[in-house]
């Protein structure tokens, strides 16, 4: 995904909804800037990005062009990740021995050696499966919502686990209280 495919998903997520106008004006240009960037035409410096993340919320991280265009693109994406982080991708077993196929696609298995990493695509599965839960239980279940949910912590991530680390301490310090004031002798 470009840049300028970026900028336009932030701008226009659930959790946005700027016009192209409305962008220009925060970042301190005009809107025909910001459908250049969309468009690909023009590719805003690194102030000019940092300036549409602090806008739209979303990470300068989100808005880095990494040049995967194309499956052979992202074969060498994948070997970076063996290389540097011990990434390794085997065909799935089934209970009978067989490999494992789905749709008529053989179904893979990723192994990541390095602990960081691992961890940080762990947090994000888990974070994807609680928001498909949560949209479920709130009957917004469409392929639609879960997708702009899922741009918006992708597009926030690191900050989507900073805030859920503040939530999660939020309701630890509530839940503390709440057992000091039915215990108050502890």
């Amino acid at each position: 995904m470009s840049i300028g495919d970026k900028i336009k998903k932030a701008r226009t997520s659930k959790l946005n909804t700027l016009t192209q106008k409305a962008l220009g004006y925060l970042v301190g240009l005009s809107d025909v800037r910001i459908r250049q960037y969309e468009l690909n035409t023009r590719t805003p410096k690194e102030g000019v990005l940092q300036k549409i993340s602090d806008s739209t919320g979303f990470s300068m991280q989100y808005f880095t062009d990494h040049f995967i265009e194309t499956p052979i693109d992202a074969m060498h994406a994948l070997f970076d990740l063996r290389q540097k982080y011990g990434l390794t991708i085997q065909k799935e077993i089934d209970e009978n021995g067989m490999h494992s196929v789905e749709n008529g696609r053989h179904v893979y298995t990723m192994t990541i050696q390095n602990r960081d990493l691992n961890s940080r695509v762990h947090e994000w599965i888990e974070s994807i499966e609680k928001i498909k839960l949560h949209l479920q239980d709130n009957g917004n279940s469409s392929e639609k919502d879960i997708e702009d949910e899922c741009l918006i912590w992708e597009g926030r991530y690191p900050i989507s686990l900073a805030i859920q680390s503040e939530a999660r301490l939020r309701e630890l310090r509530k839940e503390q209280k709440s057992n000091r004031e039915q215990n108050p002798s502890d």
